[in-house]
């Protein structure tokens, strides 16, 4: 007796339900490692910030994912100059982020796009006395310093020779080029001498080096104010120097005076347009203290 053979016939239907259950398997578990390597990852950006800025330290700013634990991550600014918690220089700087064993390392461009913040005042002359486009500034705060002051238009440069009083428009920039303009007067004016008031100012307005302690004695004072550049030519200034190389114990103030002087600084004492009228040295003593040196120990 013939074997009869025959065949099930296929169902297309079915086939392509059971491709696509598979395909829909396939791709769940594709997104299920995809999340579980997201989140065993991470990537951190590239960030560009204002100087001046205060630095951000939270570690979610630096990174592209979610977090889950904050503890995982620890975040390394070392390298970005700060003052008082704000960005000071700029540049390019590293940074990390660790993530458990994982260190990444990303960038931060600190740029400068703003213009400084200054202030200029009025500025009065004799006829055909010179003086420095420097000396309309008063104030000039930004963080890429030296300011730089140039007048808007040369001409204004040559004013002086005649009586009067004039507008004068004024550039100040900073070392990025960002720039601010402002109008100061000059007052040119005849049987005047802007040089006398300075040399006849002896009100003290500064000191360099600044110390909160300064008791503001003079060792050494001047009846006339002197221009810094000038100083080495000064009779004085030259009598301070020879006076450094000897004893300074005598000028110990007397409650001190069993001390011994194991270091010696000297303060230069200015007033408000920058001339010397005298000097202090701050003394260090054998205990420690700091003092300040006077004439016959006053």
């Amino acid at each position: 007796m013939d074997e009869e053979f025959y065949f099930e016939e296929s169902n297309p239907k079915k086939s392509i339900i059971k491709f696509f259950i598979i395909l829909f398997v396939l791709l769940i578990l594709f997104l299920c490692f995809m999340l579980f390597k997201y989140k065993r990852t991470f990537n951190v950006k590239n960030i560009k910030i204002e100087v001046g800025t205060i630095l951000d330290n939270d570690v979610d700013k630096y990174i592209t994912n979610e977090i889950v634990n904050r503890d995982d991550y620890t975040l390394y600014l070392g390298k970005i100059p700060t003052i008082d918690g704000k960005v000071s220089e700029v540049g390019t700087y590293d940074y990390k982020v660790k993530y458990k064993n994982i260190v990444k390392k990303g960038k931060i461009e600190v740029v400068d796009t703003k213009e400084p913040v200054v202030e200029l005042t009025d500025l009065t002359i004799g006829v055909n006395e010179s003086y420095l486009v420097d000396e309309f500034l008063t104030k000039c705060e930004d963080y890429s310093k030296p300011c730089k002051i140039t007048y808007k238009n040369e001409s204004d440069a040559n004013k002086q020779d005649k009586a009067g009083t004039y507008n004068i428009k004024l550039v100040i920039s900073d070392q990025y080029d960002n720039k601010i303009e402002k109008e100061a007067k000059l007052i040119v004016k005849e049987n005047y001498s802007r040089e006398d008031i300075k040399k006849n100012d002896l009100t003290v307005d500064h000191i360099e080096p600044s110390y909160d302690d300064w008791n503001k004695k003079l060792i050494l004072s001047y009846s006339k104010a002197v221009n810094g550049d000038t100083l080495d030519d000064d009779e004085r200034y030259a009598y301070l120097l020879d006076l450094l190389s000897e004893d300074l114990n005598s000028f110990l103030p007397e409650d001190k005076k069993d001390l011994q002087i194991v270091d010696s600084e000297v303060i230069f004492v200015y007033n408000k347009y920058n001339y010397v009228v005298g000097f202090s040295i701050r003394a260090k003593l054998s205990n420690g203290e700091y003092t300040y040196l006077t004439k016959n120990g006053e």
